[in-house]
């Protein structure tokens, strides 16, 4: 009786430290981990480009203001600057909206495979 007792202990205390358990129990943490790495990647990349498209837009309106000698035509130009700009923020949201929306879908996805999986242990 001690011997099967103390063998299913030792069962018991190798399956804890059974590594590729671990790992597998681990692997949808990994994943959603990966998942948001990637994410915030490319909103990084995104918001980079957007930041330098900006800047170089704004300097490039800022000589042509200078340039520019009577008000009309600079208010012509600002008015084009300030559209091409708000064209420009639109168009960031919506590319930061299709990440997230993305980043959301594959998320949803992961967590149904980890509860499907762990369902079949009940």
């Amino acid at each position: 009786m001690y011997q099967k007792m103390m063998e299913t202990m030792s069962k018991n205390v190798e399956s804890m430290f059974d590594t590729a358990k671990y790992e597998d129990a681990m692997k949808p943490m990994a994943q959603m981990v990966e998942l948001n790495k990637k994410m915030l990647e490319t909103l990084a990349t995104k918001q980079a480009d957007l930041v330098k498209e900006l800047f170089e837009g704004s300097v490039a309106q800022a000589k042509e203001l200078t340039a520019t000698s009577d008000l009309s035509s600079a208010l012509a130009s600002q008015k084009n600057y300030l559209e091409g700009v708000q064209e420009k923020l639109v168009s960031a949201a919506r590319d930061t909206q299709d990440v997230l929306t993305v980043a959301r879908d594959e998320a949803t996805a992961q967590v149904q495979t980890a509860v499907e999986g762990a369902s079949k242990f009940q």
